[in-house]
């Protein structure tokens, strides 16, 4: 007779681990056709099931649509590279022509004895000099009696604006205007004022037409330079360094730069006129107050900036060449490249159009 124990064990179930194997399913070949029911069409189309192999001649027209896309495709892209730099271009011009202007004075009253070594003399000490036009008269030999003085910089034209203007010179008082300004053709201040833009520009529809145009791109360039807090100086005499310069005018307020240009020809020494820039418009007020002092023996004229830094290494920078003016080893290379580009978007372009 079994014990009540034994029976209570042999009731209990008992248990055995099973081990479960994946096996990887064979990679089988289609070795007939594909029948697409009617519920499935759809999706067999998009991925390419159910359709017919192409013959030669299909074959042929897929390759000539495919490279008049990509053909497409590269002209293209040469279009956007060509206009933008026409554009890059234009805007270069645009702000070249209005720093050209800002740069401009009219002398105007100027005496017949005058030459254009004394206007040279007189309006050097406000900056350097790109050209000095003294218009003369074919018949008598005689300048008109008015002239237009280029200086490099802006801010030397206004300052010699400002500093010249009712100069008494040679027996006559000086009348000196900017350039960029609107004059007044139908009532000139100056009666020379007139007959010389029109002989200067060839006519006065022409001058207006092109002052116009400039007028907005010298006003962003105004309203850039306010951004910056900054004063022009000259002339400077060539002993003088910027720390000097500094020692005078950091009683006004922080100095954030003071920069005097370098003669070009590397002898390490500054061109005559400088620039500095300080953290607040008070300081450049109390600095202005300082204008005509006489330091180191000449006089030192002070102004204030009408264009912001850098803004001349913004048209001497170098412009890249579109294809038309590239020489042919990098038309060509700049070819192979949009090629590339526009060869790599067409195959992305071609997988996306299948997911």
């Amino acid at each position: 007779m079994n014990s009540p124990t034994n029976s209570l064990s042999n009731s209990q179930p008992t248990t055995s681990k099973v081990t479960v194997s994946m096996v990887a399913m064979p990679l089988l070949k289609q070795t007939g056709k594909v029948f697409i029911g009617p519920s499935a069409r759809n999706e067999a189309n998009s991925i390419g099931l159910g359709l017919s192999t192409l013959n030669k001649q299909q074959r042929k027209d897929l390759e000539r649509a495919t490279n008049y896309a990509l053909g497409q495709s590269i002209r293209h892209r040469m279009l956007n590279r060509q206009i933008t730099h026409q554009h890059h271009t234009q805007r270069i011009s645009m702000y070249t022509h209005a720093l050209s202007l800002m740069s401009k004075v009219y002398v105007g009253n100027v005496s017949f004895e005058t030459r254009e070594l004394n206007l040279r003399e007189a309006f050097g000490v406000f900056g350097p000099i790109k050209h000095i036009h003294l218009s003369y008269d074919d018949v008598t030999g005689q300048h008109r009696g008015f002239a237009f003085v280029e200086y490099e910089f802006a801010e030397a034209a206004k300052l010699s604006t400002e500093s010249m203007n009712g100069v008494f010179m040679t027996g006559r008082n000086l009348k000196v205007t900017p350039m960029c300004t609107e004059p007044s053709f139908s009532n000139p201040t100056d009666a020379s004022f007139s007959y010389a833009i029109g002989n200067y520009d060839h006519s006065q529809s022409l001058w207006e037409r092109s002052r116009l145009q400039a007028q907005p791109v010298i006003e962003l360039i105004k309203q850039e330079s306010k951004k910056y807090h900054r004063i022009y100086l000259a002339p400077i005499h060539p002993d003088l360094t910027e720390d000097d310069l500094k020692s005078i005018f950091k009683e006004f307020g922080e100095i954030v730069k003071c920069h005097f240009p370098k003669q070009p020809n590397g002898s390490g020494g500054h061109r005559g006129f400088g620039y500095i820039e300080f953290t607040t418009q008070n300081a450049v007020e109390e600095a202005l107050k300082l204008n005509k002092l006489d330091l180191s023996g000449q006089t030192l004229y002070i102004g204030t900036c009408i264009t912001p830094p850098g803004a001349y290494k913004f048209i001497t920078a170098p412009i890249a060449s579109n294809i038309s003016t590239a020489t042919p080893l990098s038309a060509g290379a700049m070819i192979d490249r949009i090629k590339e580009e526009a060869l790599a978007e067409w195959k992305v372009r071609t997988v996306n159009s299948y997911d």
